[in-house]
């Protein structure tokens, strides 16, 4: 019986890499984001703004009908890059409202369509920036953090429905997000990392098949993720001094 996905800010990036690695695999893949995504991709679109429920529950109702949703991933997020007295209100409002609203509408929008699921699995997207909070993305990371959080206590609260939680933290991916200008300064997340570089899109979505595949929560993608996740669990004042290196007046 063919499996069904539905992906979040599915048109590009990540969440689009993602759509097409699942379809490649036979599964019937949703997508949704507040734009349009590319018709010959061969995957089913739909309008969504994860920052609202009536939304999330038109597009999932329209995919799911009737039926069960095997695979949900809270994908869509967005990013202001600069030092938290650079970045408007309005701005922090918009952050929390995606990354984080929108991941806990999701999920409990999702629930009744997953627990009638076969094998049924939540994956939350969050980021390497989730192990640790890097200067000039504090709002960014906070919600990366809080997702990561989610995603622990519905690991524990879904074991009750048969449903698995998967939590996916990608190093800094090649999107548009990591080339916007900061506020402040023009100096993008890209231009900033210097050595430490970007992955493309594909690592995460072939990280987040893996993680649907796999009986782990926490997926820390990408060898500098991974050593991230290692220096944050063994050496905290390590991580702690190299960061506050980091910030160095412009």
């Amino acid at each position: 019986m063919t499996r069904s996905i539905f992906v979040t800010g599915g048109a590009a990036g990540i969440g689009l890499e993602t759509a097409k690695l699942f379809r490649d695999k036979g599964w019937r893949v949703g997508v949704g984001d507040v734009v349009d995504g590319p018709d010959e991709i061969g995957v089913e679109s739909f309008l969504l703004d994860v920052r609202e429920r009536r939304s999330w529950q038109d597009a999932l109702a329209g995919f799911c009908g009737e039926g069960g949703l095997d695979v949900l991933v809270n994908n869509a997020g967005v990013v202001r890059y600069g030092l938290l007295e650079d970045i408007s209100g309005e701005d922090t409002d918009l952050i929390v409202d995606v990354n984080l609203k929108g991941v806990l509408n999701g999920a409990r929008i999702a629930l009744p369509y997953l627990k009638r699921g076969q094998r049924p699995v939540l994956v939350n997207v969050a980021s390497a920036g989730a192990l640790y909070g890097g200067p000039r993305l504090a709002a960014y990371t906070a919600t990366k953090a809080g997702v990561k959080g989610l995603s622990e206590a519905l690991d524990g609260e879904w074991v009750q429905h048969a449903i698995e939680v998967r939590c996916v933290m990608p190093w800094f991916t090649q999107t548009s997000m990591v080339d916007a200008p900061g506020k402040g300064r023009n100096a993008s997340i890209k231009d900033d990392m210097g050595n430490l570089g970007v992955h493309g899109a594909e690592v995460p979505a072939q990280a987040i098949w893996n993680a649907v595949h796999s009986d782990k929560l926490h997926h820390p993608v990408g060898g500098k993720a991974r050593m991230t996740w290692r220096l944050v669990r063994y050496f905290p004042n390590f991580m702690r001094k190299n960061v506050r290196r980091q910030r160095k007046p412009d």
